[in-house]
């Protein structure tokens, strides 16, 4: 109570819309499902039994759907961020010095990103 009576700290619940607060955490968990793919990944933790054909089948449709996606995520988002990381690191002083060749060409890399596969 403040020294005129009036109250100084109010309770934050009174009168909250609890629905609307669901709805506001839910747009967010949808938001943040389709920033990271869970939809296309979700064919990795379905729980009802398929058949080996029905699962390379759907695996094989989320490979469609996912193939230009994840391209374009390592092509794009990775190859800068390599590059981003060298560069910290570098002026960090963490990595070793650089090869004569690298310093012939003024230090200018470029990273090819190769995606290995297991089998």
């Amino acid at each position: 109570m403040g020294m005129n009576g009036n109250e100084l700290v109010k309770p934050l619940g009174r009168g909250a819309n609890v629905p609307m607060g669901i709805d506001y955490a839910n747009q967010k968990r949808e938001a943040v499902n389709l920033g990271f793919y869970v939809t296309l990944f979700q064919i990795l933790v379905d729980n009802h039994q398929m058949t080996a054909t029905e699962v390379l089948q759907r695996a094989q449709e989320k490979g469609v759907l996912l193939g230009p996606t994840m391209g374009r995520v390592q092509s794009e988002m990775l190859g800068a961020l390599i590059t981003r990381e060298v560069d910290i690191l570098s002026h960090a002083g963490v990595l070793p010095e650089m090869p004569p060749e690298l310093q012939e060409a003024g230090g200018a890399v470029e990273i090819d990103l190769v995606a290995v596969h297991p089998g």
